[in-house]
C-alpha cells in the first residue's frame, strides 16, 4: 500500500486536507535541509538568526501545519454530526435538503446516501448522533 493510497481512505473532503499537510511538511523539510547546507558549507558566519531559523522550518509542521490540518478535519467532522451525515463528499457542503441522490450544488460532483455513508464509515464516521466521547464505529 502506498502512502497516497493510505491517504485516499475515506470522502475527498478529509483525505484533501491529509495530502495537503504532507505536502506542505515535505516542503518544509526540504527548506530546512537547504537551508542546513547552505549554512554548513557557504557561510561560515555564526549569526543565531541562521539556526533559528533552520529550527523554525523544522518544526514549522509540528507547531502550525498540522495542527491546522487537525482543526481542518475537525470542523468538516462536526458539520457531519450537525448534519447528520448528509454532507457532499467532495466539497462538505450541507446537502441535507436534497434529495438522497444527486449533484451537489457548490461542487458539482455526485453525491449518493447509501454510497457516502460507505465513504464516510471507512475513517469511523458512522452514526452522527454520536458525541466526541463514543466511539462512533461501535454498534447502538
Amino acid at each position: 500500500m502506498t502512502l497516497l493510497t493510505f491517504l485516499s481512505v475515506g470522502p475527498p473532503v478529509l483525505w484533501r486536507t491529509s495530502r495537503w499537510c504532507l505536502g506542505l511538511a515535505t516542503a518544509a523539510a526540504a527548506i530546512a535541509c537547504g537551508l542546513a547546507l547552505w549554512q554548513a558549507t557557504l557561510t561560515r558566519s555564526k549569526q543565531p538568526w541562521q539556526r533559528y531559523a533552520i529550527m523554525a522550518f523544522g518544526f514549522a509542521p509540528v507547531v502550525v501545519i498540522y495542527p491546522l490540518g487537525y482543526l481542518r478535519q475537525r470542523v468538516i467532522v462536526r458539520e457531519w454530526r450537525r448534519t447528520g451525515g448528509r454532507l457532499c463528499p467532495h466539497c462538505g457542503y450541507d446537502v441535507t435538503g436534497l434529495a438522497d441522490r444527486g449533484a451537489c450544488p457548490e461542487c458539482g460532483k455526485g453525491y449518493d446516501r447509501e454510497a457516502d455513508r460507505a465513504m464516510w464509515a471507512e475513517v469511523g464516521l458512522s452514526r452522527p448522533d454520536a458525541g466526541p466521547g463514543i466511539r462512533d464505529n461501535e454498534g447502538p
